[in-house]
């Protein structure tokens, strides 16, 4: 049973402090599936008959697996999309994907756009029947592209030597393609933070001392042939423009005295420009256009700003960052609560003369609008609009709002973090907020094939089974009707709290990150610095208990309690980042871990012997590659000179005589194992072979019942089989090959 996995529970409560994307978005490890796991079995030249041995769940069916930034149209109403994920519907999709609407479909486009974690997509733009995408990487399909690239229905293409700088926005006129950014050449020759691409070749907005802007551009809108420009800059062709100019005709003009105050120089940009009813509208973090009174949005009807005037004030009270234009009316996203003095969270609606609320809005930030035709497509950083579970993307029309994609999944909606057997139940947390087509805040039940929610459960990240009960952690402040602090314990049929809990129940100052039981007491482990324990207490069924001082660190993720002893692993220098307590004091263990940033994740008791799982390299001096053996008195590595895996380990449980572990590596023992390895003692294996090994992504959860083993993580596919965060392993296997893959297990 995993009882830590901190990294993946700690981004489901703090993306922020784990952000990569989409751990994205989900997981970095995932990127690479697109070619491995896109062929179909039998193009992978396995039998018809072949049976995987892995249980798929089902892709993610509706929407991504990770933020949507970047929307366009294609004249036949399809939806181009970018942003941080890895898949959208049942295909992987890296970091680009089309939704038909009138198929309710995704398609990916090759093998998508960059290839690093850094890589971003900022921008999309339709011209004729091409894509063109923009932002920060260096590849797309493979070929060389410097922060812009275009699809052509078939393959990718570089626009000549591209940009030097990331692009920020882009838009079209006729033909035209412009584009802005941070950038200053295009294809090397000088190009200040805008340029323009004919289809063939780029050149400059302006010559000389009159070219560009000079400062950075974050927005772009076309109307007819103008091109308004909005950003950070103060002049246009060396022509003084606050923020935002038009260029038309070959030449920039100001739009009267700009927006914001000019001595504020940097200050003040204009994030969103969009052309709404005849006029222009722009958004950012400006209180002032064209001299007069102007809350953060302002529009310029050709001759004059004027503000966006409500009952109560005019504008809203946070940043605008997102402008679109919806059937005539003016869609607005950012970092408000009021629009016009009216209450408007986020996100609201300007129909040329009143401010609206957009009722029953998405649950979190946009980062792209777009109207086709009397629809209205949303995207963002969000899960939910309203009671419908949509995955970053959804769309509006005349009946109310929809997801992008079939209900055809028995899967999460996004990584799973942690999971439990409870008797003939399987227990699951994660970020997720519904399995299948049942919906369910962070935590769910599976029985045979079928999902259940539990009551109220939200910011759960962290499962622990102890008898028939099982106990919860995390970041929340009730479950159900209970008022519970960051840990709770559910019979079966309803939910308790312990004690007063611990600490501020959904404070970031206080997570419950592990949980052991031993001699009828609970323990809980995470980042807290309580009376009652730092980062670490004792629950004894009637109060909260500290164990000596605590242990001061960063945090403590893994628990494992033998007898009247208890093992803590985590983020800690006082015991090198792993200790033992006897009852009475705390020490370390053969020297713990030396590494400055090492930290554990998972820990095992195996009779006499601890296995310590996590990110390092040495354990008590010894070459130990994120996984190691104490038998009380020495470490040793698992394997000879390959010991370990190449990447970070996650979980660990035992079957039989072999210990499984999941994490985030492609080798265990120098064998090619994907994120999910078995050893047996004496040497490594892999959980299948070919398109068979392992899952796509990182495994941080695995759990044991009835004859298979439950992998949980952030991944989309578990051998060949489509399976979004969730797959089961059939114990005892058979094999599948001549090579001798793996004895059946015993």
């Amino acid at each position: 049973m995993s009882t830590t996995a901190w990294r993946l529970r700690w981004f489901s409560l703090f993306s922020l402090l784990l952000a990569q994307p989409a751990f994205a978005q989900e997981s970095s490890a995932i990127e690479s599936a697109r070619e491995k796991y896109a062929p179909t079995i039998r193009s992978a030249g396995l039998d018809k008959d072949f049976v995987s041995p892995w249980t798929g769940f089902g892709g993610l069916s509706q929407g991504c697996n990770g933020i949507v930034s970047a929307m366009a149209r294609f004249p036949d109403g399809r939806i181009a999309v970018g942003g941080s994920f890895s898949a959208c519907g049942l295909v992987l999709a890296n970091r680009v994907a089309v939704y038909d609407p009138t198929t309710d479909a995704w398609t990916n486009l090759g093998s998508g756009v960059g290839s690093a974690e850094f890589s971003e997509i900022k921008a999309l733009a339709v011209v004729g029947t091409e894509l063109y995408v923009g932002g920060s990487f260096s590849q797309a399909g493979g070929v060389p592209a410097l922060h812009i690239t275009r699809w052509d229905g078939n393959s990718w293409s570089a626009l000549g030597g591209g940009l030097n700088g990331v692009v920020n926005a882009l838009a079209v006129s006729g033909t035209d393609l412009y584009v802005g950014g941070s950038f200053t050449t295009a294809n090397g020759a000088p190009a200040s933070r805008v340029a323009h691409w004919n289809g063939v070749t780029w050149s400059s907005l302006g010559s000389g001392t009159g070219e560009g802007v000079n400062g950075i551009v974050y927005s772009l809108a076309a109307s007819g042939t103008d091109v308004y420009v909005g950003g950070v800059f103060l002049q246009a062709g060396g022509v003084p423009a606050a923020r935002v100019a038009r260029w038309s005709g070959g030449a920039w003009s100001a739009l009267g005295s700009g927006v914001g105050v000019t001595s504020q120089g940097n200050w003040e940009p204009v994030y969103a420009l969009a052309v709404s009813g005849g006029s222009l509208y722009a958004g950012g973090q400006f209180n002032s256009a064209g001299g007069i009174s102007s809350n953060r949005i302002a529009r310029w009807d050709g001759a004059n700003w004027s503000a966006l005037t409500g009952p109560s004030g005019n504008g809203v009270n946070g940043q605008v960052r997102y402008l679109a234009d919806a059937g005539g009316i003016l869609m607005v996203s950012g970092g408000f609560t009021q629009a016009g003095g009216l209450a408007a969270n986020l996100n609201a609606q300007w129909n040329g003369l009143t401010w609206s609320a957009f009722d029953n809005g998405p649950s979190g930030a946009l980062y792209a609008l777009l109207g086709s035709g009397n629809d209205l497509y949303v995207a963002g950083n969000f899960k939910q609009v309203g009671a419908v579970v949509c995955n970053y993307i959804a769309r509006r029309n005349g009946s109310g709002w929809l997801a992008l994609g079939a209900t055809i999944t028995n899967a999460p909606n996004a990584h799973v973090s942690s999971l439990a057997v409870v008797g003939n139940s399987v227990y699951v947390s994660g970020g997720f907020t519904a399995v299948g087509a049942v919906p369910a805040n962070n935590v769910a039940r599976l029985d045979g094939n079928t999902w259940s929610s539990l009551p109220g459960a939200t910011g759960i990240s962290v499962l622990m089974q102890s008898g028939e009960d099982l106990y919860v952690g995390g970041l929340f402040a009730g479950v159900g009707e209970v008022p519970a602090n960051n840990v709770a314990v559910w019979d079966g049929a309803s939910w308790d709290a312990l004690g007063s809990g611990i600490g501020v129940g959904g404070s970031s100052s206080d997570l419950v990150m592990a949980l052991a039981t031993s001699g009828g007491d609970l323990y809980a482990a995470g980042r807290f610095s309580l009376v009652q324990g730092i980062n670490i207490t004792r629950w004894d069924g009637a109060s909260w208990n500290s164990l000596g001082t605590g242990i001061s660190g960063d945090f403590v993720a893994a628990l494992a309690a033998s007898g009247s002893g208890l093992y803590a692993g985590g983020r800690f220098g006082g015991y090198q980042h792993l200790a033992y307590w006897n009852g009475q004091t705390w020490s370390s263990l053969g020297g713990g871990l030396t590494g400055f940033r090492d930290s554990v994740s998972e820990l095992l008791i195996d009779g006499n012997d601890l296995y310590v799982a996590g990110t390092f390299n040495f354990a008590g001096g010894v070459p130990t590659n994120n996984i190691a053996r104490w038998d009380g008195q020495n470490w040793y590595s698992l394997g000879g000179t390959g010991n370990g895996t190449n990447g970070p380990v996650y979980a660990l449980i035992k079957h039989g005589n072999d210990l499984l572990v999941g994490g985030n590596f492609t080798q265990a023992g120098g064998i090619i194992a994907n994120n999910l390895a078995r050893w047996n003692g004496r040497t490594w294996s892999s959980f299948g072979n070919g398109i068979e090994n392992g899952v796509s992504g990182s495994v941080v959860a695995l759990a044991i019942s009835e004859g298979k083993l439950h992998v949980g993580g952030a991944f989309t596919h578990a051998g060949s089989q489509p399976s979004y965060g969730f797959a089961q392993w059939v114990f005892p296997e058979v094999p599948l090959h001549l090579d001798g893959f793996e004895s059946p297990a015993p």
